[in-house]
């Protein structure tokens, strides 16, 4: 029904000269003939986009959408029908990539973001069964002792076609192309896995977190598939933290705070990430069932350069304890930024100055040495006390 109304809006804002029609699912192509310049193609684009975002009103529903549309030229951007709709669909993808409600014209460098695009998503269906991810951790200190307390799974993909793929090119990709929903699952699980083999090692203290995706979030399944990973791996459910952004929470709130108790009844703790770069509304923050506010690292950044963000920190910190929920700090790279946060009650930090991601044979490493320095520290006292006593 939404489709039918969609196209009558479009057939009415058009000349009669112009043909459209639908290509499956809520794709449509238009020819628009004899236009001498781009200038009337925008004002076309201009108008139908004018006459889609109106509210739409469906049997007592007042539905909102929001086009992209993508443009190209013939004969420039192509002297055959395949060719013209894989570039127009090709500058539709610009649009959509570029915040949606928009249009973009074809150019060629299009051409090889999309080329890219496509060999990464391809490539990246084959990367878990070809052995390419790894699991790499990331310590978290305490701001008291500066020991680890825990660690933040992070994912990385050395791939034989393309070689090594940085997470901020492939995981956007996988978040759109919906291949972050299995490849999220073996990060929890194997990340589970690895970090009870550390724990079993002594180590029993050590929390793992792990990022869920927007699109992995939303997914109707999540608790269980939760559920289901800790009982196999066997890993203490309070020991787990699941970090989930700020922005994926601000989406059908009523059933966030749903899922965000489900996984809290499991036993597991909850982090909201990236904290301050999203929309929280106070009024619904006040009942996320969450355990930690984690301080996204551009405040931490400018600590020191920018008074503003100092002012942001101690805020965030500071409803964080008014919530009793504990703060988290990433990105922290210098001892000034250790200072500060500590000043302003900063509990945990995570950053360069303190551990980069690891393997996990260099994570028990650190560890090790870490508890027998303790150890040692402990003796000496002792020996001291002896002597006193002496």
């Amino acid at each position: 029904m939404l489709l039918g109304q969609v196209a009558k809006r479009m057939a009415y804002a058009l000349r009669d000269t112009d043909t459209i029609g639908r290509l499956g699912g809520d794709e449509f192509l238009l020819m628009v003939p004899k236009v001498t310049s781009n200038a009337k193609l925008v004002v076309i684009a201009e108008k139908l986009i004018e006459v889609l975002t109106q509210p739409i009103d469906i049997e007592s529903h007042q539905l909102h959408i929001t086009p992209s549309i993508g443009i190209c030229c013939f004969p420039e951007h192509g002297e055959d029908a395949e060719t013209l709709m894989r570039n127009a669909d090709t500058a539709m993808y610009h649009a959509k990539s570029c915040g949606r409600n928009n249009y973009k014209f074809f150019v060629d460098k299009l051409n090889a973001e999309v080329d890219k695009r496509f060999q990464i998503e391809t490539a990246l269906r084959y990367a878990e069964s070809q052995n390419e991810l790894e699991i790499v951790f990331q310590p978290i200190v305490s701001s008291d002792t500066l020991e680890v307390v825990s660690v933040e799974a992070l994912l990385r993909w050395h791939s034989a076609a393309l070689g090594d793929v940085s997470p901020g090119e492939f995981i956007p990709i996988a978040e759109e192309s919906g291949t972050i929903v299995p490849i999220g699952e073996w990060v929890l699980r194997e990340s589970c896995h690895q970090i009870m083999k550390v724990r079993s090692a002594g180590h029993l203290e050590l929390g793992l977190a792990v990022n869920l995706s927007p699109r992995q979030f939303r997914q109707p399944d999540l608790v269980k598939v939760v559920a289901e990973i800790l009982e196999e791996t066997r890993l203490p459910p309070a020991a787990l933290k699941l970090e989930i952004t700020e922005s994926s929470l601000m989406n059908n709130v009523t059933d966030v705070i749903s899922t965000l108790q489900q996984l809290v009844a499991l036993g597991v703790n909850l982090s909201i990430d990236d904290f301050g770069t999203g929309y929280s509304s106070l009024a619904y923050l006040k009942d996320f069932p969450v355990h930690t506010l984690k301080i996204d690292r551009s405040f931490v950044r400018d600590l020191g350069h920018d008074s503003r963000c100092e002012g942001i920190v101690r805020t965030i910190i500071a409803l964080a304890k008014t919530l009793g929920l504990s703060a988290l700090a990433e990105g922290v790279e210098t001892q000034y930024q250790q200072n500060q946060l500590t000043e302003l009650g900063c509990e945990y930090f995570q950053g360069f100055y303190f551990h980069r991601p690891m393997p996990l044979a260099q994570l028990s490493s650190v560890l090790s040495q870490e508890r027998t320095n303790v150890l040692s520290m402990a003796n000496h006292g002792k020996t001291a006390k002896a002597k006193k006593s002496g």
